[in-house]
């Protein structure tokens, strides 16, 4: 008999010894190695317990034939993934991007078609490259993983039709690795590609924050996370207007849920773009109404820190006001 392929890259994909797996599923080393090397087949009650532990079907595992070679058969139909928000009180930020990238591979395998054993091996093929790379491979590599977990919205809805075919628990984790990807992008030079994604991010994210439910509040978080940088990206451009304009709707957002940092970070946005305009009064009125009207003892301290650094600098270039601005910007330290 020969090996099981499909047993031992289940594994391996875990990253678990022999040792590992076996414990997992209640099996000695021993049993489980003769499994591997396809010198004894497990019963029917061995195989739920194996099954059970790598979340796959007897198929899949190559510990029965399947009746078809499509990857239905094997973890999608078989192992359904779990939710997204596998309850209903865990909020979406606890989505891990491991989630998110398996549900991009099961986009992927159903794209082209690939079979569970297809699908593994283009995997590996990936791994093998990645780890081969020289560092500035490594670096444009990351760049593309950025640009694709940041797209991976706008992909998921176009295969789904529309925002409202999915529902939050499905919709809101996509955003909340898009995000923090988007952001990355920016600060990396990636602006072309920003100016594309980000008003699409802003459209679906406004149909979610208008409508009711209890995801509503973080819609509305993410929605004012995606003008905050959409005012930065079209400040690229010298588009002064919109610029204020996205940062003014990412306070407002902001105030909704009630998130101090949301809000100190869209006055600082407005802040910045008065400063490109040289409007050094305005500036000021920014600074000293962001003081005035957030909650600064549930802000942190970082980014109360760059508003007091910026209230200091506004007092500077108003001219007159030294010993305050010294003061501040004690306080920013």
């Amino acid at each position: 008999m020969s090996k099981n392929e499909q047993l031992i890259a289940a594994r391996e994909t875990r990253g678990w010894t022999q040792t590992e797996a076996a414990d997992v599923i209640g099996l000695s080393r021993s049993h489980y190695a003769r499994l591997e090397l396809g010198r004894c087949r497990p019963h029917g009650s061995t195989i739920g317990l194996i099954c059970k532990a790598f979340h796959l079907s007897a198929e899949a595992l190559g510990l029965r034939k399947s009746s078809s070679p499509n990857l239905a058969t094997g973890l999608l139909q078989q192992a359904p993934m779990p939710p997204l928000l596998p309850h209903a009180q865990e909020a979406p930020q606890a989505v891990t991007l491991l989630r998110v990238g398996v549900s991009s591979l099961v986009l992927a395998s159903q794209q082209h078609g690939w079979t569970l054993d297809e699908l593994l091996a283009q995997v590996q093929l990936e791994v093998r490259r990645v780890t081969a790379m020289t560092p500035s491979s490594r670096r444009e590599m990351l760049t593309q993983a950025l640009s694709f977990v940041a797209s991976l919205p706008i992909a998921v809805f176009g295969l789904a039709g529309s925002v409202l075919s999915l529902s939050p628990e499905e919709t809101l984790p996509l955003y909340v690795s898009a995000l923090p990807a988007a952001w990355r992008l920016y600060y990396d030079g990636q602006i072309a590609e920003l100016e594309a994604l980000v008003p699409a991010y802003m459209g679906q994210l406004s149909t979610l924050a208008q409508h009711p439910s209890r995801y509503q509040r973080t819609a509305r978080g993410l929605l004012s996370q995606a003008h905050a940088l959409h005012s930065l990206v079209v400040l690229e451009h010298e588009d002064y207007g919109a610029s204020m304009r996205h940062g003014k709707q990412a306070l407002l957002y902001g105030q909704m849920v009630e998130d101090p940092d949301l809000q100190l970070g869209a006055y600082i946005r407005q802040a910045n773009t008065l400063y490109y305009q040289k409007r050094w009064s305005m500036k000021m009125q920014i600074y000293e109404e962001a003081l005035q009207t957030v909650d600064l003892e549930r802000a942190s301290p970082l980014i109360k820190a760059r508003v007091y650094s910026g209230y200091a600098a506004s007092l500077c270039e108003c001219g007159g006001q030294e010993q305050e601005a010294l003061r501040y910007q004690a306080l920013a330290h």
